[in-house]
């Protein structure tokens, strides 16, 4: 394996990666749910990545070395699943449809400024990595 590979196969790109899929997931719900409205007795669905990451995360904090912490954290990227959730809350319509345009458009919003930050993140590290293979 290459040390071009090794660069390419960081955990800050790796973590970047899943949580570019989880956000197309989470576009993905949202636009269901918009889709939905008017479907009697529709519950919204949310994805769940960041909370689920979290918790393996914190499971494993308490490695001793460096290299542990790197192999804790490839491992808590690589297994943790995006979960799809339902909100069976109550809701105030007769149809006992329970989205919310307001919410789900704030949540489009807000997946696009993610979807974004971590483009921008890629890319310089793309940009580090050129620096440090042309050195300018």
């Amino acid at each position: 394996r290459s040390a071009l590979m090794d660069w390419l196969d960081t955990n800050s790109l790796k973590l970047t990666k899943r949580s570019l899929d989880n956000l197309w997931m989470s576009q993905r719900y949202s636009m269901e749910n918009i889709a939905n409205i008017d479907t009697p007795n529709y519950k919204a669905k949310w994805v769940s990545f960041e909370n689920q990451l979290g918790a393996r995360l914190k499971a494993g904090k308490n490695a001793t070395s460096r290299a542990k912490v790197v192999a804790d954290v490839d491992d808590a990227i690589k297994n943790t699943k995006s979960l799809v959730l339902r909100d069976y809350s109550e809701t105030a319509r007769e149809d006992n449809n329970n989205v919310d345009l307001d919410s789900e458009f704030v949540e489009i919003a807000r997946t696009q400024l993610q979807y974004q930050y971590s483009i921008r993140q890629i890319s310089q590290e793309f940009q580090r990595l050129r620096t440090a293979i042309i050195g300018q």
